[in-house]
């Protein structure tokens, strides 16, 4: 394991850089599912033990304890939220790459229903094929690179006909790494050895089997690592960590307010603190058999990409909530 004096000269770096398909019925964009799960679904646990913090001072003792309802807040009844994760790396020279100017990992399409308490969503895979009139052809990763959250909220919104995006939110992962270490690190059950040297990102992963305590930069790179795994066993190794997390959480509610300042830094801009409150007190309500999580169906292109099935969007769009039922028949142009 790396000594704590070496996790200080780390940078972070996506592993995200390999080839791999993404073929239809592979689980995919589950990262992104977890870290915002430690938003929407523990935000609520939150709120019953907090006194003091940066999130208390901004809305206030009431509004935390009674939050608002999301459908009064936000003065609809849903919500659509693109979720991404973008690539953290360095440029030559080694700078380090912001989030504005970084490719979307990751993306996640969630759909809030506050009067039925559903969440439901799927992931697009990054590697997929999209024209945006007025410009090449790309891979959906490549858009926010070019042009931030917006034109990767355009650009979705053009491979999904009838969809509207109210929020986009590009996820801090260093609010991850600070969350963990909130609770003064996890216990894990390290599911195997884990080596993997990204020289050109400067990230030395190298774990061994067995039972640790991770902190905060070792648990992203556990749940981040996908040179020897499948999407499939990722997303179980970032489950059982979920878990980890949760338990420990509970049983530290001193650590609760540095936690939730934590939570709403790594949603960055995309919330504010009370609607992140509002919205956490919701979804820990909502039961598990009310969440639903898929992907886009994807077909392999040649090197290493992938092309949606049209004929197969609406259907996508009307499973998830995104379109009322009667929209699947309608073909995509």
């Amino acid at each position: 394991m790396p000594t704590n004096s070496g996790q200080t000269k780390r940078v972070k770096a996506r592993l995200s850089k390999g080839k791999g398909k993404s073929p239809l019925g592979k689980l995919v964009g589950w990262t992104l599912y977890s870290f915002f799960c430690v938003v929407v679904l523990f935000g609520g646990i939150l709120f019953g033990w907090l006194h003091s913090s940066s999130v208390l001072r901004h809305i206030g003792l009431i509004n935390l304890i009674h939050p608002p309802k999301p459908a009064n807040l936000f003065q609809k009844n849903s919500l659509t939220v693109l979720v991404l994760g973008c690539d953290v790396d360095k440029s030559v020279g080694g700078a380090k790459i912001t989030k504005n100017g970084a490719r979307s990992d990751s993306m996640l399409l969630l759909k809030f229903d506050f009067p039925d308490n559903k969440i439901t969503g799927f992931s697009i895979p990054r590697d997929t094929l999209l024209k945006i009139p007025g410009m090449p052809v790309h891979k959906m990763n490549a858009f926010h690179e070019f042009g931030g959250d917006a034109l990767a909220q355009k650009a979705v919104e053009t491979l999904l006909p009838g969809v509207q995006i109210d929020r986009t939110v590009s996820i801090n992962f260093d609010g991850f790494v600070n969350m963990v270490n909130a609770v003064g690190g996890v216990p894990y059950f390290v599911p195997k050895n884990m080596n993997w040297d990204d020289n050109a990102g400067d990230l030395h992963i190298h774990f061994k089997k067995g039972m640790q305590v991770l902190d905060g930069l070792q648990a992203e790179e556990l749940v981040r690592f996908r040179h020897t795994d499948s999407d499939i066993l990722r997303q179980e190794r970032q489950h059982d960590f979920m878990i980890a997390f949760q338990s420990e959480l509970k049983s530290k509610p001193q650590a609760l307010t540095s936690v939730l300042d934590q939570t709403a830094a790594m949603l960055g801009d995309g919330f504010s603190d009370l609607e992140t409150v509002s919205i956490g007190a919701w979804a820990y309500r909502v039961p598990k058999n009310n969440i639903e999580l898929g992907m886009l169906p994807t077909v392999n292109g040649s090197h290493s990409t992938l092309h949606v099935v049209k004929q197969d969007i609406p259907k996508v769009l009307v499973k998830y909530g995104f379109l009322p039922h009667d929209s699947s028949s309608e073909a995509v142009s």
